[in-house]
């Protein structure tokens, strides 16, 4: 995917790496300026039509799981139920 659309005062630097189910998901690595450690930074940004929230965030030494949710009962159908 592209460049991140420079939005003025956009939050997000990184690269689009992927867009699925109105999520879009960004990344960027870091390298130090002197000495210390490389980072990855990820971004996870929905679209302005949904309404999903993050339910869920656990954090492990090695991995993170993250689980959005909506605030309305949806059928199978993803129908407001």
């Amino acid at each position: 995917m592209a460049e991140n659309e420079n939005i003025p005062h956009s939050k997000v630097k990184g690269k689009a790496l992927i867009r699925v189910s109105g999520l879009t998901i960004y990344g960027k690595v870091t390298m130090p300026k002197r000495r210390g450690k490389a980072r990855v930074l990820i971004q996870i940004r929905q679209d302005k039509t949904h309404d999903w929230h993050v339910s869920e965030c656990l954090s492990y030494t090695r991995s993170v799981d993250i689980i959005f949710a909506t605030d309305t009962d949806r059928d199978s159908k993803g129908r407001i139920v």
